[in-house]
């Protein structure tokens, strides 16, 4: 039955548990509706077993009561149970990037983070039951990369509009999904995960195939020397390398002293993806001068481009592009835009046939 307590309007009801019956508000002042919620903990009580767990949190204020009528007026107990159970997977994105200390590069454990985060943004609760195969597919096949971003003009703005968001390459959707398989497998060694629901999502593909050749741009070799020699240090050496030896920006920035060959004027570049890439690769009359003025400011054994970072060294070089009133929007190779000189395949400036 149902009973008034202590003066207030609200109806009261006793809860039957596996451990005794406790005295709870129903949670509301209409009788009819107080009997209905009295007919439905009987229902799933000792007697009904089939909500004794739920009564049980209803006994200790983690459930509240008209929450668990609800649930049972629409035959959802199970589903009421489960979200009960669930567990907010946000909140390990945090300790999944320690972990990772010891398993990624830093810079790929930085890049690990920055993709999950768009599934799961930081402060917003992500509950395991929508970690699934069909949720991680959806989410990778709307990933979008925005325009880049321009300065505001100083004059009287002529800006047109920012392109509409576009789809991100198949390449950078399997970047996302291994960052979020990451996540998978450290959910699993942690037990938070029975099993790794993303087994059966498939990575698109890294090279699908273009509507359009790339944009190249080809510059000579005085352009090239107005672009280098105007740079500021240690820009100017990286800019060298990347006009005067075809290396990426990733293998510069990994070069040390030692890796100079001074006797024949050669450098050894690292290849950063895969160890086939190590190679030598040799500097062009022109840009020698250069590296061995750049050198003489090393100490033994340093890094070339300290304190480079390769967005810092993309931001550099476009601002030497639009000083020389060149273009800025040619295709991309080794994280910096604009002319094709690093050694991507088919895309090499002409300025090595100044050596």
């Amino acid at each position: 039955m149902v009973y008034h307590r202590g003066g207030t309007d609200c109806w009261y009801v006793s809860v039957p548990t596996r451990h005794g019956r406790v005295k709870r508000s129903t949670g509301t002042t209409h009788r009819p509706t107080a009997k209905a919620r009295q007919r439905a903990i009987e229902a799933l009580g000792p007697d009904g077993a089939r909500g004794c767990d739920l009564l049980d949190r209803v006994a200790d204020g983690s459930l509240a009561l008209p929450v668990l009528f609800d649930a049972y007026s629409r035959n959802d107990v199970d589903g009421l149970r489960a979200r009960l159970d669930d567990v907010d997977l946000a909140v390990h994105v945090d300790r999944w990037a320690a972990w990772l200390v010891d398993r990624v590069k830093p810079t790929t454990a930085e890049r690990y983070v920055t993709h999950v985060r768009t599934l799961m943004p930081a402060g917003e609760p992500f509950q395991r039951s929508a970690f699934t195969a069909p949720a991680i597919a959806q989410w990778l096949a709307t990933r979008t990369a925005l325009g880049q971003k321009r300065r505001p003009s100083a004059t009287a703005s002529r800006r047109k509009d920012d392109p509409a968001p576009r789809p991100v390459s198949g390449a950078s959707k399997r970047k996302y999904l291994a960052a979020v398989q990451s996540f998978a497998q450290y959910l699993v060694e942690m037990g938070v995960l029975a099993g790794n629901p993303l087994r059966d999502v498939r990575a698109p593909r890294a090279n699908a195939p273009r509507a359009n050749a790339p944009r190249c741009q080809f510059l000579e070799l005085p352009d090239v020397l107005r672009l280098v020699e105007g740079a500021q240090k240690p820009y100017r050496a990286v800019f060298t390398l990347v006009y005067g030896a075809g290396l990426e920006v990733s293998a510069i920035l990994a070069l040390v002293e030692a890796d100079v060959d001074v006797a024949r004027r050669q450098v050894r570049a690292r290849g950063t993806k895969a160890w086939t890439r190590d190679r030598i690769a040799r500097v062009a009359d022109w840009a020698w001068p250069h590296v061995t003025a750049h050198l003489a400011t090393l100490l033994p054994g340093e890094r070339l481009s300290r304190g480079v970072t390769r967005c810092a060294a993309g931001d550099v070089h476009r601002d030497r592009l639009h000083t020389f009133g060149l273009s800025t929007t040619a295709c991309t190779t080794a994280g910096i835009i604009g002319p094709c000189a690093w050694s991507a395949p088919g895309c090499r400036s002409n300025s090595s046939r100044g050596s």
